[in-house]
């Protein structure tokens, strides 16, 4: 009779050490795929929600972009117990699911305005990627632009008085290269410039003279986001002047849209 129960307490112990195993390689499964890649379709107005199921998972928002323009991202991370909003990280994606800028674009209350982030795209297939990030919210809207702008000095395409230009400086593109414009005085006066930037970086706007022996101080001017006034601090001479559009220290990285008014 011992013996007898002997066995039957061995086959309880490796029934219950079996069920152990199955319920290990289940909950490893489960974890795998929650540790994968998904890849979800987000349509430009609408707002993607992050659950539980989208935690430890790098989720892929694609977009899809009419014609050349910006877009504008807006996300956070939210809490399950209350209303409070916490920043997260995105980064733009090729076609390809390639990193288009080095780090994260981090959407937080410090952005302006809050929760937001601009990049500068051409017509395509791009990505949005959120990695690591339990419950959040994502959205996106596009904006077109019509940009008519010169490549270099020489091709520098006259902005008119009161009139206002727009330009993008897409993500991938080379980070050196530059837009120009120009305007002509036909008197002497102060020149009134309005620099505007809708991007994931800095842009820098610089004003030179056709005259190379003339020397501006404080030419440079960089803007993000919003818009600053620019003023020079004395009359210029008759002439023209060239306006120089360019991504901050040459990053490839950096993209968005730009706008410059004079007054």
């Amino acid at each position: 009779m011992k013996r007898l129960q002997k066995i039957r307490n061995l086959k309880k112990r490796v029934t219950a050490f079996g069920a152990m195993v199955i319920l290990g390689v289940l909950m490893l499964g489960m974890t795998a795929m929650a540790s994968g890649n998904k890849q979800v379709n987000l349509s430009s107005g609408k707002t993607y929600i992050g659950n539980e199921a989208d935690y430890n998972t790098v989720v892929y928002h694609k977009i899809k972009i009419p014609r050349d323009g910006y877009i504008k991202v807006t996300g956070w991370e939210r809490s399950a117990y209350s209303v409070n909003r916490y920043s997260m990280g995105v980064l733009l994606c090729n076609s390809k699911k390639k990193p288009m800028e080095d780090y994260k674009t981090y959407l937080s209350s410090y952005s302006k305005p809050g929760f937001t982030g601009y990049y500068g795209v051409r017509k395509g297939i791009y990505y949005l990627k959120v990695e690591g990030e339990k419950l959040y919210n994502l959205s996106y809207s596009f904006s077109s632009v019509k940009e008519k702008s010169g490549s270099s000095q020489k091709k520098a395409v006259s902005i008119k008085r009161n009139k206002t230009v727009n330009g993008v400086l897409p993500a991938g593109e080379n980070g050196s290269k530059t837009d120009w414009y120009k305007i002509n005085l036909k008197n002497k006066q102060k020149i009134t410039l309005w620099y505007g930037a809708k991007a994931n970086d800095y842009i820098n706007f610089r004003i030179a003279a056709a005259d190379k022996n003339l020397f501006i101080t404080g030419s440079s001017a960089i803007v993000k986001t919003g818009t600053n006034k620019y003023v020079t601090r004395d009359k210029f001479p008759k002439g023209t002047y060239y306006i120089k559009v360019s991504r901050s220290s040459n990053l490839k990285s950096t993209s968005g849209a730009y706008s410059i008014k004079w007054k």
